[in-house]
């Protein structure tokens, strides 16, 4: 007796670890996969983009990984369209004596993807703009985490992370604004990064400051540049 309860102790401990292990590999593959429809409900809700990213997994995890592979799509759109009126030239003789000639012609339309930049990438900048007296550091650097709905982007940045929005502003830009400002003590900032890319990616982030104390200006403005890695 004591056997027979000892072996199914174990099978329900074997089983325990089966079922945790399955849903540690289903968390991750819904974190991977679900990030356009995170997107998809910032932008049709007006949600935070943190309210839907939890409520996106929460589905994937209940409903499987079709949940978000439904959004996931890329749409390519290569056309031709043709009016063929004859083989050749054609002439149509009209009762007043007229000639008309009519030539056949094709149509192309090719729909082009936005530029992708969403993931996770690393800026390295230094000050290269600085009001004077602001005391403002002369190096940053950090982590940005974007996602993107077609060019759309949403995401954060900065330490503490602060949620920033931001788009698609060319073939090789984006810009990423912070939704609130950034204070401490001394100063209120808003902060924005713009991204350019004609050899390699450059970052250039800046700092409007807002400030009440009496030994800084009341207002401060701080720019850095540097290189903008994607990990």
């Amino acid at each position: 007796m004591r056997t027979m309860r000892l072996t199914v102790g174990l099978a329900l401990f074997v089983l325990a670890l089966f079922v945790s292990s399955s849903e540690a590999g289903l968390r991750a593959q819904c974190r991977r996969q679900c990030d356009t429809t995170v997107a998809t409900c910032v932008t049709t809700t007006g949600q935070r983009l943190r309210a839907c990213r939890r409520q996106t997994l929460r589905r994937c995890r209940r409903d499987g990984l079709q949940f978000c592979a439904g959004a996931t799509t890329t749409t390519t759109i290569n056309t031709t369209t043709s009016i063929p009126v004859s083989s050749g030239p054609s002439t149509t003789t009209q009762p007043l004596g007229s000639t008309t000639t009519i030539r056949s012609s094709t149509t192309s339309t090719t729909a082009s993807q936005p530029l992708n930049v969403a993931g996770t990438w690393y800026f390295d900048g230094v000050k290269t703009v600085d009001t004077p007296d602001c005391v403002l550091p002369y190096d940053v650097s950090g982590s940005l985490h974007i996602v993107q709905g077609g060019n759309y982007l949403i995401g954060d940045f900065g330490t503490p992370s602060t949620p920033a929005h931001g788009s698609i502003t060319g073939a090789n830009s984006f810009v990423l604004t912070s939704d609130s400002a950034e204070c401490d003590s001394y100063c209120c900032c808003s902060t924005e990064l713009s991204a350019n890319k004609a050899i390699a990616w450059t970052g250039v982030l800046t700092w409007d400051c807002e400030c009440h104390s009496p030994y800084r200006p009341a207002t401060c403005y701080g720019q850095w540049t540097g290189p903008l890695i994607r990990q």
